[in-house]
């Protein structure tokens, strides 16, 4: 592929530019790889929806259709898309996914024809309107695209009990779905299963469909190594606590709602509290207060809720820990992989992780790395942290050694690397 080359990546959720070229988990994925293609000396160029995702406002506000912001940290152009606000998941965010297709097939067109049309079209799910928005402008111009899947889309909404995979509306969805999957001239997954998957559909040429899976690849999200060890080295989180060497911290960072499972931690604390396990929460959320208050209530006083912290500090605060961890909703969508982003953060702490939850295609397994506790018993997770607490220091040097090694293969350098070589392999 030749450099120069215009490479356009649509992602309706990648407007959110960190700060300081700090990434965030709403769109960073495609922030980095943008980074990392302009630095090869490509020419990426982003669009997504100035709708900021799940909170009333906008990125920008602008007339027109759509309003280019360069950012020159990166030297990239981000092209923000007119699309409705909207919070839940109710009609307006509906309205939005629709605002964003229509007026990015419009926005697309013109800026083939002020800026060239591009090589390649990159287009990322979390909604199969994306997807399709890229295919449809990718004919118009006469290349190729890249479909790539983060979300399977109705499989979530069927996974999480909130339509039957009867129902006429996801039937029609599914339908849509296989159409992306033929029509799309590469796929990538961001979960390792994705070809499991479709082999389950019996959508391949294998089953008799029409779907090549020569033609799909897998790219994990990761980790920019390079700026977590620049944070972890400008930016020190103090704290007592953290720094107390009598104490085995278990470390979890994130959201605080009944997706998280933090109960979970609860109860696992409760099971632990004679000992000097202690498990330490950052972050925020909507479960955080009753939790809280279950723990005055059963005396649980090995559990820390650490409030929200700011990005930056993260690589500290997992630096400090002795193991870090999270803990898995009970979903079948889990049998196809994980893609978490946190995941490759934890790993980058150079220290052990405990994944509890049911799930395939496990990183601690591959690269001895932690635990994964592969069950839903909380005696089970217990056990997991006694045995890496009363690991030899040889032996929990050694799973320290496999985390970092571990993070190096999901550094965006590398996987930038694999990005290129999907994209020669399309073209």
């Amino acid at each position: 592929m030749k450099k120069n080359e215009n490479i356009w990546i649509i992602n309706h959720y990648a407007g959110n530019i960190p700060e300081n070229d700090e990434p965030t988990s709403v769109g960073g994925r495609h922030f980095m790889f943008a980074e990392q293609l302009r630095k090869r000396g490509f020419n990426p160029v982003v669009f997504c929806s100035n709708a900021k995702h799940n909170a009333c406002g906008y990125f920008h506000e602008f007339k027109g259709l759509s309003m280019t912001e360069y950012v020159k940290s990166i030297d990239v152009s981000f092209v923000y898309v007119k699309s409705r606000d909207y919070t839940g998941n109710g009609l307006n965010r509906i309205l939005n996914m629709f605002g964003f297709y229509r007026n990015i097939i419009k926005v697309g067109e013109k800026c083939a024809q002020e800026q060239g049309v591009p090589s390649i079209i990159y287009a990322s799910s979390a909604h199969p309107l994306s997807l399709i928005a890229g295919i449809k402008l990718a004919r118009r111009f006469n290349v190729k695209c890249i479909c790539e899947i983060r979300d399977l889309w109705p499989e979530s909404i069927v996974a999480y009990g909130l339509a039957s995979a009867n129902n006429p509306i996801i039937k029609l969805l599914y339908k849509i779905e296989k159409r992306i999957y033929e029509k799309a001239d590469s796929i990538i997954f961001t979960m390792e299963g994705g070809v499991e998957y479709l082999h389950e559909k019996k959508w391949t040429q294998l089953e008799g469909g029409k779907i090549d899976t020569d033609k799909i690849y897998h790219i994990n999200n990761g980790v920019d190594l390079a700026k977590y060890d620049e944070n972890l080295i400008k930016f020190s989180y103090a704290s007592k606590i953290l720094e107390d060497k009598n104490i085995f911290k278990m470390v979890y960072t994130g959201s605080i709602r009944r997706a998280n499972n933090i109960d979970k931690v609860i109860d696992a604390a409760q099971l632990l509290k004679d000992t000097n396990v202690h498990f330490l929460i950052f972050g925020e959320g909507s479960e955080r207060s009753m939790l809280s208050e279950r723990c005055k209530k059963e005396s649980i006083h090995n559990v820390y809720f650490m409030g929200p912290v700011e990005k930056k500090y993260i690589p500290s605060i997992h630096s400090k820990a002795d193991v870090n961890f999270f803990i898995l909703e009970d979903s079948d969508l889990f049998r196809f992989g994980l893609s978490l982003n946190k995941s490759f953060e934890y790993l980058a702490s150079g220290r052990p992780m405990i994944i509890f939850g049911k799930a395939n295609y496990s990183m601690i397994d591959r690269y001895r790395c932690g635990i994964h506790v592969n069950s839903s018993s909380i005696e089970d997770f217990v056990s997991a942290i006694v045995e890496i607490k009363n690991l030899s220091k040889h032996e929990y040097h050694d799973m320290c050694v496999n985390a970092r090694k571990a993070a190096e293969k999901y550094d965006y350098n590398v996987l930038t690397d694999k990005l290129i070589r999907v994209i020669e392999d399309t073209k």
